[in-house]
């Protein structure tokens, strides 16, 4: 959709044009790369304007940020209305892009805030808001058509009828789900050509599914579906066979007993980038808005210089130690590289492990191993086999082994530095030997020969901070001044969606006199009236009618006068501007009498009771039903029935989607006269749903309808919908009577796993073969006390809470 022109300043925006731009600066901010981007875009994270800055001037292509409010990142410093203003007008004059991030879930009691955050975000412009709610969505669709939508990664979309379905519903750009190969993008690359992908390149993996996981609002009270994960796959457990299973379903290796079992190594795509390029991937994104600008800038360096081929294989080399010095989890290719998957079918992988090895914090870069400790003069002095430089003021650590946890994090900085001779020096290079002198404090937690050393802060790596004292974007307003004898009357007007509906007179008294002259009246207004000081709106379009005696050219007003009627003016117009940015608007009920439903709706049992009864999951695989069915199973102990209706509620992860869904077909015809409801819990299968209008099909518990604007969404979208379960983290019961159909409750007694991940804890997490891997398995792990279960059942984990 192409959607009107916005213009700030003097630079034209088309928004929502699918046309990328290059990287051409104009040397606003110093060290501009004033590289030419390439077509494939790179996008990075700004969770601060220095942040955003950084990025722009080592060659990103755009930036995705959050406002203060609605972002999946609110540990972020984030941005302001004005910071966002002035970021605006950097991005206008070096042709770069900004994505403002609206991807949490919103409540209804929040569509009259999240329509005032929308109402800004539109007024500044921006290249794409990038949206996780399908009720935000639809106020953007209907209200703020300027604003291009964006799908994020929080819809957990991995197939092709996830992106598809987006498409239909509006979004121009779909964000994938992290945990996809190289060969599966393809896939959807060349099914859906005609919207733009976007593709994780970099930076922190989730164990969960993004958007799916409840770890964090079930053990910590804080839904990371509101911005406020408290990353709970981070943090440490231990692991006991499950007695239930037979041991081959519950192998435990005798090392494995204690670990970070959940948390992710970190994205490295290098290797990946030329691939994406080649398949016609729109854009690369790195991850990292609660990273410092030092990170910011040297990721940014790093894939400019891969994206635009202009450094040799020691540069980048370079820049990747650069990136771990700043920012170090243990990292790897994920699922781009190294997962070892060739489609989705379940197939021995030859690959590590997708997790990390160690403290998932900053593990830095390795730069050496201990070869020994001795004491001199009352000093301890580490001796380290060095693998890579290191210098006087260098932040560096090893790890140690504990009873407590596996490892623990010792810190320290290079005070004093020797040679092999023990001569004092400022710097070593890569290949010397070297003794680092340590503190007393550090005397009780000594490393062991082999133990490898790390930097995690270069004495250099402190940046200057770039100068945020710059311009602000001005949105220009058309203005028509009257001048008659004695006074001046300014009128403005602004019908637009996005803007306030501005219908302003002032009048001022003007001594308007014949000048000595000849004067261009008009030429002065507009000097003078351009320069708006420190207001977000500018003039725009001129228009001059002369009611005086005078004839155009005679027409002279005095300075003075007119410089302290602009003031007015201004004060007049900000003061509109700052009334129609912070009212809260109202949001219509979603069952208003124009738009009248269908009475087939009716409330859902508790959810608890839609559980699958053999594995106790919230849904119910269709292959492992249609097998059972072809075997002669009963349909009444295959699914759950409440006053005689079945319930097949389809899996929020399907990456056999095509063949998945085919078994639902199948099924659906071996049970034709039995009242069954299918429920839909991923995005991509709505499009199923809206072929299949005789199939009556619910909006389950993990579709997350948290108002009545994404209610009203599916409503409007599938003939066949019978209702729809509340937002299962919501608290608060919503207002049944402004949603286009009852609302069910989850229900008390419902508890969703924790986690759905891609990674398989029996290879990843235990380090285990797949050779001869059943592809299921059942563990416990425990932590603080609590106790919590672990399954596999082809290759896909799940975590959930034991009791």
């Amino acid at each position: 959709m192409i959607c009107p022109y916005l213009w700030i300043g003097s630079v034209q925006h088309e928004y929502g044009k699918t046309a990328r731009r290059g990287n051409e600066a104009e040397g606003v901010i110093p060290g501009d790369s004033g590289v030419q981007g390439a077509v494939m875009e790179l996008a990075m994270p700004a969770g601060s304007l220095q942040s955003a800055l950084q990025a722009f001037s080592s060659g990103a292509d755009a930036v995705y940020l959050g406002l203060k409010n609605f972002s999946a990142r609110r540990g972020a410093t984030n941005f302001s209305f004005g910071e966002l203003m002035v970021l605006r007008h950097l991005a206008d004059k070096q042709k770069k892009k900004i994505y403002v991030t609206v991807n949490t879930v919103i409540t209804d009691a929040e569509l009259c805030r999240v329509t005032s955050t929308l109402r800004a975000i539109a007024f500044i412009g921006c290249e794409g808001v990038i949206v996780q709610d399908l009720g935000v969505a639809r106020l953007v669709r209907k209200d703020f058509p300027s604003l291009p939508l964006h799908a994020s990664t929080q819809l957990a979309v991995h197939t092709i009828e996830g992106v598809k379905a987006l498409q239909e519903l509006g979004f121009s750009r779909v964000v994938l789900s992290r945990e996809l190969t190289l060969d599966e993008i393809q896939v959807i690359r060349t099914a859906c050509p005609d919207v733009e992908i976007k593709v994780f390149i970099h930076g922190a993996e989730c164990y969960g599914f993004s958007g799916l996981c409840m770890a964090s609002s079930q053990l910590c009270g804080r839904s990371a579906n509101k911005g406020e994960c408290a990353q709970i796959c981070r943090t440490w457990f231990e692991a006991k066979k499950d007695p239930s299973v037979p041991a081959s379903h519950s192998p435990l290796p005798p090392d494995k007993k204690k670990g970070w079992f959940f948390s992710m190594a970190d994205l490295n795509g290098t290797g990946a980038v030329a691939r994406l390029r080649d398949m016609g991937i729109d854009s690369l994104k790195v991850e990292g808005r609660m990273k410092n600008p030092a990170y910011v800038r040297a990721t940014t360096r790093l894939y400019r210089a891969i994206l635009d081929k202009d450094s040799s294989t020691d540069r980048v080399q370079e820049m990747e130690d650069d990136v771990l010095a700043s920012f170090g989890r243990t990292n790897g290719g994920s699922w781009l590289a190294a997962y070892g998957r060739s489609g989705a079918k379940p197939v021995d992988r030859q690959s590590g492990s997708v997790l990390t090895q160690g403290i998932p914090g900053h593990q830095g870069l390795p730069v050496g191993t201990v070869e020994g400790i001795h004491e001199a003069s009352g000093t301890l002095w580490l001796k380290i086999a060095l693998s890579h430089g290191i210098s006087l003021h260098d932040g560096l650590m090893y790890q140690i082994p504990t009873d407590g946890t596996p490892y623990i994090d010792i810190r320290f900085h290079v005070g004093a530095l020797a040679d092999s001779r023990g001569r004092r020096i400022v710097a070593a290079s890569s290949g010397s030997t070297v003794h680092v002198a340590l503190l007393r404090e550090n005397s009780d937690a000594l490393p062991c020969e082999g133990t490898m050393v790390s930097l995690v802060s270069a004495h250099d790596s402190t940046l200057a901070l770039l100068n945020e004292n710059l311009p602000r974007a001005k949105h220009p307003i058309p203005m028509t001044v009257k001048l008659a004898d004695g006074f001046l009357t300014i009128h403005t007007e602004n019908t637009r969606d996005y803007l306030p509906l501005w219908n302003i007179n002032r009048t001022y008294p003007c001594d308007i006199q014949k000048a000595r002259i000849p004067q261009d009246a008009g030429k002065n207004l507009r000097s003078i009236l351009e320069a708006s000081d420190t207001s977000f709106l500018t003039l725009g379009k001129l228009t001059i009618e002369n009611h005086t005696s005078l004839a155009d050219h005679e027409v002279f007003m005095p300075l003075s006068a007119l410089k302290e009627i602009r003031r007015q003016w201004y004060e007049a117009l900000d003061a509109e501007l700052q009334k129609w940015l912070e009212e809260i608007p109202a949001v219509e009920s979603a069952s208003h009498p124009s738009r009248p439903m269908q009475n087939n709706f009716a409330l859902l049992p508790p959810r608890v009771l839609l559980n699958d009864p053999v594995t106790g999951n919230p849904w119910i695989r269709p292959e492992a039903v249609w097998a059972a069915l072809e075997s002669g199973g009963d349909v009444s102990s295959l699914l759950p029935a409440v006053d005689g209706v079945s319930y097949l509620c389809l899996p929020p992860v399907m990456f056999t989607e095509a063949e998945t869904m085919q078994y639902v077909n199948m099924i659906m015809r071996a049970l034709d006269g039995c009242k069954v409801r299918v429920g839909l819990n991923n995005i991509g299968q709505i499009r199923w749903a809206a072929r299949n209008p005789d199939v009556p099909v619910f909006c389950d518990a993990y579709f997350y309808l948290g108002n009545r604007q994404a209610a009203m969404n599916m409503a409007e979208k599938l003939p066949s919908l019978t209702g729809g379960y509340h937002w299962l983290e919501s608290s608060t019961p919503p207002d049944a009577a402004s949603w286009p159909f009852p609302p069910s409750l989850v229900g008390t007694g419902f508890v969703p796993p924790l986690f759905i991940s891609r990674s398989c804890f029996r290879h990843d997490s235990l380090g285990l073969s797949c050779s001869g891997c059943p592809r299921s398995g059942s563990w416990h792990v425990t932590q603080t006390g609590k106790k919590y279960k672990v399954t596999v059942d082809t290759c896909i984990t799940v975590v959930s809470q034991a009791g």
